[in-house]
């Protein structure tokens, strides 16, 4: 029984874990990328700068290094856990990024949005308990 539990900690450990680096790269790169310098008109210049912005900024390095680490992890956890059951529980993320957003960046949140935000949640809890 407690092999079953590590198990299930472990595998599920790893979705939370791509859940909490996606969401850290995608307030890191917002936050970042505000305080970065106007793009030149010319994509060969866009594409120097943000190569170099990356390339300096430690917080944009952190970011990128969490990205990668999201990736190996969702990599882990679909070798033992099923797709149609780990995939939903992603959009965990559009929320936290959202509530966060609004928190951090003071982005506005409209009802909509909110609505939005139940029916992914009962979407996943649905998917979750679907068995």
């Amino acid at each position: 029984m407690k092999r079953a539990a590590v198990y299930f900690l472990g595998s599920y450990g790893y979705v939370a874990l791509t859940i909490f680096t996606t969401v850290y790269f995608q307030l890191i790169l917002k936050w970042q990328l505000v305080k970065m310098p106007v793009m030149p008109d010319a994509l060969p210049g866009k594409i120097y700068l943000l190569i170099s912005t990356v390339l300096t900024n430690v917080y944009l390095l952190s970011a990128f290094l969490a990205a990668a680490t999201g990736l190996i992890s969702w990599m882990l956890a679909l070798k033992v856990l099923p797709l149609s059951t780990t995939f939903p529980m992603l959009s965990l993320s559009y929320i936290l990024v959202m509530v966060l957003s609004s928190y951090i960046f003071n982005e506005q949140v409209y009802a909509l949005q909110i609505v939005g935000l139940v029916f992914i949640s009962l979407g996943v809890a649905l998917l979750g308990f679907s068995k």
